[in-house]
């Protein structure tokens, strides 16, 4: 996990360059109908903000959290709410919430999610490549 948060805190303002305009429109298209209307969506390693900013914009509750530092406070100016910075082994809440939005973020995922309700929704996706993460 070291090697990988140390890659996105020297690697902030690329990351976030190359992501944050990224048209995810048919993938938010999938997800949101799930999602009652004003629900709650953890965005679990929200990186530049874009996907929180997005669901914020159509009326959900969206808590966000990265484990860089850096990533955490550009997402934080971007949609205007604070960002918790914490590691997916360390978050802690006592929510739960309607659905969990992890984009190419689990690869820092431990196995269980326990904060999602039960019938919530978890919307994973995966960095294409090969081998093991940084």
């Amino acid at each position: 996990m070291c090697e990988t948060l140390d890659f996105y805190v020297e690697n902030t303002a690329d990351f976030i360059s190359r992501t944050s305009k990224l048209n995810l429109s048919a993938l938010y298209a999938e997800f949101l109908p799930l999602i009652p209307p004003g629900g709650s969506i953890l965005d679990a390693g929200c990186g530049s903000g874009r996907d929180s900013r997005y669901f914020i914009n159509r009326g959900y509750t969206v808590p966000a959290l990265d484990a860089a530092s850096e990533m955490a406070e550009q997402a934080s100016e971007l949609i205007g709410e604070p960002v918790e910075v914490a590691t997916f082994e360390n978050f802690r809440s006592d929510s739960e919430y309607n659905g969990i939005w992890a984009c190419a973020s689990l690869l820092h995922v431990p196995q269980n999610a326990s904060h999602l309700q039960p019938g919530g929704i978890l919307y994973m996706s995966f960095k294409y490549g090969h081998g093991q993460p940084l």
